[in-house]
């Protein structure tokens, strides 16, 4: 050893090793050796764009990722908070996704005006859809007119989130033909103010690319009073009846029927939302149906946010709540109130909000 001061690499094999689940000295490993490299993904998701990262963008992303051949094969997630002006204009995305091979694309537009899929330089379309056969995980927020073709085309996908997306009446528009392999779908979140009766329709063709035998978590926003929406989600719960663990349904307003869980023989986790300003009935569960005797005791965790002003009125209605949630077929009750102060516009409603947690168990 006195004549050779290279450290003997065997002894980095059995630091990574032991090392293997702490990311944090992996990165720091990562300085000191490029043996660190050998054994574990140190760098392998990426977050930039305004919102997250205001130092760089993703014109700097690129340069790195060129000059770095070694980081940019490691990385398998991108996480990309982009402007309407740039994603419309420049083609840095497109050049950037060239350079790394994704399983993860998380794409959220920061704009007043959302823009048009087609509205979106060609470049970074065309890159946008290269990738699209390798994701396993696609979310999406911010983007008008995309056409539900293109979600055809991601055959490895596992989980996908639409948020504040609309989509084209034209279903073939702009994209290319659907994968010949079923998509076996098993997260999807749906946030769409207004899309939600064109994805549904979609999604449930007999010739749809998606197959929602393996779905094992739904979570569904409802934004306005729609005598449709409760349909529409039943639908999703009916064909993913034999699969859901999970469910996940976020209240802006009540429904106006009722959502029928019968049938969900392995459900696990009921997950209740309400983010308007509520009132006492808002507590109540009568949206949903539940079987006499389920299959398995559910979990329930119910968020619910109040205005500050009706926090007596909040702790007045706890025992009521404890005494009609015991007759329900729950293991396990978290309630948690959120105490808003509407009015202070200065601090986003934030000021005097706190929360209070809430359990019962059976």
């Amino acid at each position: 050893m006195a004549n050779d001061p290279v450290f003997p690499p065997e002894l980095f094999v059995a630091i990574i090793d032991q090392l293997a689940d702490d990311l944090e000295t992996l990165r720091s490993g990562s300085l000191v050796s490029r043996s660190f490299h050998s054994l574990a993904d140190v760098c392998s998701r990426l977050e930039v764009g305004p919102r997250d990262d205001q130092e760089h963008n993703i014109a700097q992303l690129c340069e790195l990722l060129e000059s770095s051949p070694l980081f940019a094969a490691r990385v398998r997630s991108l996480c990309v908070y982009e402007r309407y002006e740039s994603l419309v204009s420049d083609a840095d995305l497109g050049s950037c996704l060239h350079l790394i091979s994704l399983t993860r694309l998380s794409i959220e537009i920061e704009s007043q005006c959302n823009p048009r899929w087609l509205g979106i330089s060609v470049a970074n379309r065309d890159s946008i859809q290269a990738t699209l056969p390798t994701l396993t995980c696609l979310e999406l927020r911010g983007i008008e007119e995309l056409p539900l073709t293109l979600l055809g085309q991601c055959s490895s996908l596992r989980s996908l989130t639409l948020k504040w997306v609309t989509f084209t009446e034209n279903l073939e528009q702009g994209v290319g033909p659907y994968t010949s392999a079923l998509i076996q779908l098993q997260s999807l979140s749906l946030e769409l103010h207004l899309g939600l009766d064109q994805f549904v329709r979609w999604i449930m063709r007999r010739e749809s690319p998606v197959d929602f035998s393996c779905l094992h978590t739904l979570e569904c926003a409802v934004f306005h009073s729609s005598v449709n929406d409760h349909v529409l989600i039943q639908q999703l719960l009916d064909a993913s009846a034999l699969s859901l663990h999970c469910l996940s349904i976020r209240h802006h307003f009540n429904l106006y029927g009722f959502l029928d869980l019968r049938k969900l023989i392995h459900l696990q986790t009921l997950s209740v939302i309400v983010s308007s300003r509520p009132t006492r009935h808002m507590l109540s569960l009568n949206s949903f149906v539940f079987s006499p005797q389920p299959p398995r005791a559910l979990a329930l965790e119910l968020d619910i946010t109040h205005d500050d002003s009706e926090r007596t009125q909040v702790i007045q209605d706890l025992p009521d709540v404890d005494r009609a949630l015991v007759t329900l077929p729950f293991k396990t009750v978290i309630i948690t109130f959120y105490l808003w102060d509407w009015n202070d516009v200065e601090t986003g409603g934030r000021k005097n909000a706190s929360m209070f947690p809430n359990s019962f168990c059976r």
